[in-house]
C-alpha cells in the first residue's frame, strides 16, 4: 500500500487527522507498534468458515490496539494474499448530521502510504448515503483501522462510511445487496465510556451478549457503544446473510494503559459465513 508515484498529485487524497495522537506519526514507530500488537495476538485456529465481518475498537493503540489486533489477525489469516474490499462503518464523533457520509476521495493516506477507495464505492451513494467531506476531515474512527490493515493485508480497497442520525435497518437494507463475495464489513466502535472498571465489565458484558446472541431489539434498547448504529447495521446485514458472530477479545482501558476509575471498553467480534 505504499506509493510515491507522481500520479498521486492528481488524486483526491484524504490526509491523516490523528497520526501522532492515536497512533505514531512515523513509519518506523508505527510499523513496530502494529507488528508487535499483531504478534502478541492469539494465532487463529484453522477453520473452514469464511470471515465476513468484524467489530473493532478505534481508540489510541496503547488502549485498544491489542483488541483490534485480535480481530485483524483473523482477517490477515484468511486474506493476507487475496484482493478484498473492506466496507468500513463508523460513527461521527465530530459533527451531527442526518444520514451517512461516504468519502468521495480517491485514497486515504496514513504514514505508511495510500489506501485506495474502492472503484465500486459510487454504487453506495443514495438518498441517505451522501458526500459530506467535512464529516471525514477530523474523524478518527475509520482512520485508526487503516495502519493495521496496511500491515496485515497486501491488496485491499475501502468503502469508508461514517454514520450520523440514521435508521440502521434502512441503511443495512441498502448496503446488503451491494456486498460482493470479496467484501468484508467492519463496524468501528468502542463500548461503554467512563464507567468504573467493574461497572464497565458488567455493562459491556450485556452489550456483547446482545451482539453474539443476535438480539437486535436488546442491542437497540440497552447496548452501550459509541458506534451503536454501525454495529446495528452489521447485525442486520448478518441477520439477512446468516452470518454467525463470535467474541474474539474483550478488554477495557483499565486492562491496557489506563486507570481503573474511568475506563472505556473494547471488543473484537467476528462474523462468520458457515460452509455450505
Amino acid at each position: 500500500m505504499r506509493s510515491n508515484d507522481s500520479r498521486n498529485l492528481e488524486l483526491k487524497i484524504r490526509l491523516p487527522a490523528v497520526a501522532g495522537a492515536f497512533y505514531p506519526a512515523t513509519i518506523r514507530r508505527l510499523e513496530e507498534q502494529v507488528n508487535a500488537l499483531l504478534s502478541g495476538a492469539p494465532d487463529p485456529p484453522e477453520t473452514n468458515r469464511l470471515l465476513r465481518g468484524l467489530i473493532l475498537p478505534h481508540a489510541g493503540y496503547v488502549y485498544s490496539g491489542s483488541v483490534a489486533a485480535a480481530g485483524i489477525k483473523r482477517l490477515q489469516h484468511q486474506f493476507r494474499e487475496k484482493e478484498i474490499e473492506l466496507l468500513l462503518l463508523g460513527p461521527s464523533h465530530c459533527l451531527w448530521f442526518e444520514g451517512a457520509s461516504l468519502s468521495s476521495d480517491d485514497a486515504w493516506q496514513t504514514p505508511i502510504g495510500l489506501v485506495p477507495i474502492s472503484k465500486r464505492s459510487k454504487e453506495f451513494f443514495s438518498d441517505i448515503v451522501l458526500d459530506i467531506p467535512k464529516v471525514h476531515q477530523e474523524e478518527h474512527c475509520l482512520e485508526v483501522e487503516l495502519p493495521f490493515l496496511q500491515i496485515a493485508l497486501s491488496d485491499f480497497s475501502i468503502i469508508p462510511i461514517v454514520t450520523g442520525e440514521i435508521d440502521p435497518q434502512k441503511l443495512a437494507e441498502e448496503i446488503q445487496p451491494l456486498l460482493s463475495n470479496r467484501t468484508v464489513v467492519i463496524a468501528s466502535s468502542d463500548l461503554s465510556h467512563y464507567l468504573s472498571y467493574d461497572e464497565a465489565i458488567e455493562k459491556d458484558k450485556s452489550t456483547i451478549e446482545s451482539i453474539v446472541e443476535k438480539d437486535i431489539p436488546q442491542m437497540e434498547k440497552t447496548g452501550d457503544a459509541c458506534g451503536k448504529n454501525p454495529i446495528l447495521i452489521l447485525m442486520r446485514i448478518a441477520q439477512q446473510k446468516g452470518w454467525t458472530p463470535e467474541l474474539l477479545e474483550y478488554k477495557n482501558s483499565g486492562d491496557t494503559a489506563g486507570e481503573k476509575k474511568r475506563v472505556v471498553g473494547y471488543a473484537a467480534i467476528a462474523y462468520w459465513e458457515e460452509p455450505k
